[in-house]
């Protein structure tokens, strides 16, 4: 059944190792699979090692969908792009497949969902070439949580997770608010550290739910070497004006069509 209405709503292969269903402990999942489109052949979009879900009864009732929990362990998404180079850490949003592989349909957000407690633990992002199959990005060691989850409000969520690409790894930290019906994510405080470098950061990202017309204002700030240093390995191109001080602070604005870091604009704030 999960087989069967996966493949005919998100027109992709899927499988699983165990289902278990239960009115006490709820739903839960192993080793489960969903294809690229639109089969295996084509490649594996998700992997979850394990996925457990708790049903709160009642509110069902009033056609109402509430959970008590949700936990997630080892959640893998594999995006394949088409660009023959190898991306960096400030192109990932402006590669092809990502704009397409990324969408959500609005279709999913029609039905009152609330869970309670949500948990991510050891998720990947990957960031493949669709030639060689090798991954050139990641997003690795991804904790998630947040609260009252809800598809039609805002809630709190807190994120950690390592970026790595050749030669560069960045640990990020960040906490903020997820609206999903309004597709923003404003993020109240965020530290980027690259070895003994760090910047902290806040703003917002719009239309995060859909790549093709993401655009975010961010501020940053943080010692002016530091900002060296990071920039140079995410985004190589983007020039730090002279004569700002050993700190800076900067705004970081951007849409779709100039998502790469180094399309941004980089200002001094005064």
């Amino acid at each position: 059944m999960v087989v069967n209405g996966t493949r005919g709503y998100c027109q992709r292969e899927a499988s699983v190792e165990r289902v278990a269903v239960s009115l006490l402990s709820g739903i839960s999942l192993s080793d489960f699979a969903l294809s690229e489109h639109p089969d295996f052949k084509a490649g594996t979009f998700l992997k979850i090692k394990s996925l457990r879900c708790g049903l709160q009864l009642l509110p069902l009732v009033q056609h109402r969908i509430s959970i008590s929990s949700i936990s997630l362990e080892a959640p893998q998404l594999s995006v394949f792009y088409k660009d023959d180079r190898d991306p960096r850490i400030g192109d990932v949003f402006a590669l092809p497949a990502a704009r397409s592989s990324f969408i959500v349909p609005k279709k999913a957000l029609d039905h009152p969902l609330l869970i309670s407690q949500l948990n991510v633990s050891n998720g990947e992002v990957l960031f493949c070439s669709s030639k060689t199959k090798k991954t050139n990005l990641a997003i690795k060691n991804i904790i998630l949580s947040g609260s009252s989850v809800s598809l039609e409000g805002p809630f709190d969520a807190a994120v950690t997770c390592t970026v790595e690409q050749p030669g560069t790894a960045l640990a990020v930290a960040l906490q903020g608010t997820i609206d999903i019906s309004n597709e923003t994510f404003t993020i109240k405080r965020a530290e980027i550290k690259a070895g003994d470098s760090s910047l902290s950061l806040s703003g917002t990202v719009a239309h995060f739910m859909n790549m093709a017309k993401i655009s975010c204002d961010l501020h940053i700030e943080g010692k002016r070497r530091s900002l060296e240093q990071i920039l140079s390995a995410v985004a190589p191109g983007i020039p730090l004006q002279s004569g700002t001080g050993p700190n800076v602070a900067f705004s970081l604005t951007g849409n779709s069509d100039s998502i790469k870091l180094t399309d941004l604009t980089a200002k001094p704030r005064k």
